[in-house]
């Protein structure tokens, strides 16, 4: 609740019209091993410059953050057909894992002499779902015999912080507008690399320079 009404005040301190505010969009995500997609959505009051030839936007927009980690290889989902229990003694073949990780953050930017930096800080949750793998001799279920079920493992989830900065380097002409975002992120999340290069493309009107 504090933050929403530090965000409207943000806001409507000043004159609201369009020449006042930028706003854009980029899509991303994160390498090595496709370790999850994002998203940012830009929107902040155009002010004077802070210093000479250096703009700075506190609140600048806000990055979300979604990515699913599917482990279970060649096995097959029969999950809803038999939950938990291993109907025709098959054989075990282990654990296999899926997990679904969300999160949100707090964008900032940073303009000096024309060159953009954007840094992100924000909270994101894990969940990871465990299966019994299990192969079928006669290769009737799944995909050539092998699928899963549900795991008396219960699931787990993870919490934590992840943070990191980019460089946007725009284009020329008819395309001033657009950028391609790359930068870096980490996190404090189990189950997720601690250090990931982050790539996007985007757009930003009405950017001040």
């Amino acid at each position: 609740m504090k933050i929403t009404f530090i965000i409207l005040f943000y806001f409507l301190s000043t004159d609201i019209s369009a020449n006042n505010f930028s706003g854009g969009y980029d899509l991303g995500g994160f390498i090595p091993d496709g370790n999850g997609a994002y998203g940012t959505i830009y929107f902040w009051k155009n002010v004077k410059d802070d210093f000479p030839n250096v703009n700075i936007n506190p609140i600048s927009g806000i990055m979300f953050l979604s990515s699913s980690f599917n482990r279970t290889g060649r096995y097959h989902d029969r999950t809803e057909i038999f939950g938990k229990v291993n109907r025709f003694d098959d054989r075990d073949d282990g654990i296999k894992t899926k997990s679904e990780l969300n999160g949100i953050a707090a964008v900032s930017r940073i303009s000096i002499k024309n060159i953009e930096f954007m840094l992100h800080y924000g909270y994101g949750t894990l969940k990871k779902n465990s299966y019994q793998a299990l192969y079928d001799n006669s290769e009737i279920l799944g995909n050539n015999g092998y699928y899963y079920i549900d795991s008396y493992i219960p699931s787990k989830k993870y919490r934590g912080t992840f943070y990191g900065f980019k460089y946007n380097y725009y284009f020329k002409n008819l395309w001033k507008d657009f950028f391609i975002g790359i930068g870096f992120n980490w996190n404090d999340i189990s189950e997720v690399k601690s250090n990931l290069i982050k790539l996007d493309f985007g757009f930003i009107l009405n950017r001040p320079l």
